[in-house]
């Protein structure tokens, strides 16, 4: 990977006829772009003030982590102050599959490990939660506890109850269960487990948790389109003091969940003793049904069910709530063309008047949103002055549809009728001595801006723009005339953002960026 040169166009956007870093070169290195991995650590409690550990440290473990270098193919691995992690396979080593494991500890926090197997040159993302044992986000709870393990398994049962506001979760592990990890090596040693409990409301916590279109029943064939109605999600973790990642147990464990009694079923009946609830797995990357069953009544009078597993991961007991495999589509009129914000719309119940459900629509002229894949039902739409980035008004639609069947197949025509914000426009010219053309393999490959009002939250940060070496002009609506903003950029996240422009006024709808690029010209 070769060093390439950048002159800092951002800061120039409020300088447009005169260029402030005339004579500054900042060398940069392109991220790498193959078997590249992005993982975005942060608390899961946003209610926090600390939203990332001060003292998290991240190992890379396993067989092959000698191949793995962080973004820019160096062998120091670290992560931004944002809690971003960059790394990669590196270039120089072509083989696959590669088994590792990356580890995030801090204080205070429960330990996070992710296991990646990388098979081919696709990239990842992901966002990580970390759980800070003082200060759980509410409706998660968690139980860890330690236990030894020898060649012959558990040397003492083991049992872990979890207790949340409205259902309690017991795990009994017998002694003598020995554990494998996904790659079929036993794992011994000192151990730790973690049981969690998800309720209702934190389902961004748990993997593909909502609309499911490629769920699988006990045959493994995909059901239709359903949404979840959930009793409780929780997960299963084991791991040792080498950090190896418990995948299967020898024998199967009881997993018992004691029910909130004010549970009702998807057809809103009561709970009732001799009831069958499906038990369910996310298991091979899809939430698959595993078995029925019926529900008791335990020694403290409550409702109970007990299931067995014999795999690590997200379990949960759910009925199938049925959803349109197919729905209306809406295509916008407008006076909007490359728009990149978008508008509050929202769902409202013809017959009750309630709210179904928001999002955030595309506005441009002749762009279309699929409404498939929710719950049956006739509603009409309602599309609202208030966007994404700088809000509006939210109370009082500016355009409302007749009422439509949410399961038709209908072309439903959303009229936007305000006008478009005004654009700003931003392009970076390079000049070239007379016979010499631009060589574009020396610009960044990449460039990434974000920005956030002048005195606004530190951590309210939002991506801006992505400039590429082949691709230097751009429109955005996110900014607005008159206002004053901190801006930022980097050509590598997880390296961090070391340009930084701060209180611009945006005064002019377009800046034209000339760069004396001779250095850039063959």
């Amino acid at each position: 990977m070769k060093f390439i040169l950048l002159i800092l166009f951002l800061g120039l956007m409020v300088y447009a006829c005169k260029n402030p870093f005339e004579d500054i070169t900042i060398k940069t290195k392109d991220a790498i772009s193959s078997s590249a991995i992005r993982m975005k650590y942060f608390n899961a409690n946003t209610n926090d003030t600390e939203t990332l550990p001060p003292d998290m440290t991240i190992k890379i473990l396993g067989a092959d982590a000698d191949k793995i270098v962080n973004s820019v193919g160096g062998s120091k691995i670290t992560y931004s102050k944002e809690g971003l992690l960059g790394v990669a396979v590196s270039p120089n080593y072509l083989g696959r599959p590669l088994k590792f494991s990356v580890v995030a500890e801090a204080h205070n926090y429960y330990t996070s490990i992710r296991e990646f197997i990388i098979t081919d040159q696709r990239n990842f993302d992901f966002f990580q939660p970390l759980y800070k044992k003082e200060k759980l986000p509410t409706g998660v709870a968690i139980t860890q506890q330690a236990a030894i393990a020898d060649n012959k398994g558990l040397t003492s049962s083991l049992a872990v109850k979890v207790n949340s506001n409205t259902e309690t979760i017991s795990w009994n592990i017998q002694n003598g269960t020995t554990m494998k990890d996904q790659f079929i090596q036993n794992v011994s040693g000192k151990i730790t487990t973690l049981l969690t409990y998800y309720d209702g409301n934190t389902k961004n916590n748990v993997p593909n948790a909502y609309t499911l279109y490629d769920a699988k029943d006990r045959n493994g064939k995909t059901l239709k389109p359903f949404d979840f109605h959930n009793f409780c999600f929780f997960q299963t973790e084991i791991f040792n003091e080498n950090y190896q990642k418990v995948d299967s147990l020898s024998n199967s464990v009881n997993i018992t969940i004691e029910l909130n009694d004010k549970n009702v079923h998807s057809n809103g009946e009561k709970i009732k003793v001799g009831d069958k609830i499906m038990f369910w797995g996310y298991l091979g990357g899809v939430w698959r049904q595993i078995a029925e069953y019926p529900v008791k009544i335990n020694d403290r009078g409550k409702f109970e069910i007990t299931a067995q597993i014999v795999k690590m991961g997200y379990y949960t007991l759910g009925e199938m709530f049925p959803v349109c495999e197919t729905g209306p589509n809406l295509i916008v009129k407008s006076d909007f063309h490359d728009c990149d914000i978008y508008y509050l719309a929202k769902l409202i119940d013809a017959a009750k008047g309630t709210d179904l459900g928001s999002f955030f629509m595309n506005v441009n002229d002749g762009a279309k949103t699929s409404l498939a894949g929710r719950r049956a039902n006739v509603a009409y739409l309602q599309v609202f002055d208030f966007n994404s980035e700088y809000g509006g008004v939210s109370s009082k639609p500016i355009y409302q549809s007749a009422p439509f069947d949410l399961c038709s197949e209908k072309l439903i025509e959303v009229k936007f009728p305000i006008p478009q914000p005004q654009p700003i426009s931003l392009e970076v010219v390079v000049q070239c001595p007379i016979g010499k053309t631009l060589d574009e393999s020396d610009f960044p490959a990449e460039m990434y801006t974000q920005y956030r009002l002048s005195g606004s939250d530190a951590n309210s940060w939002k991506d801006l723009f992505k400039l590429t070496r082949t691709n230097r002009k751009l429109i955005t609506n996110k900014l607005q005339l008159g206002k004053k903003y901190i801006l930022r950029s980097t050509t590598n996240p997880s390296q961090g953002w070391p340009f930084l422009q701060k209180d611009t006024t945006i005064s002019q709808t377009k800046y034209v960026v000339k760069l004396n690029g001779e250095q850039y010209c063959k």
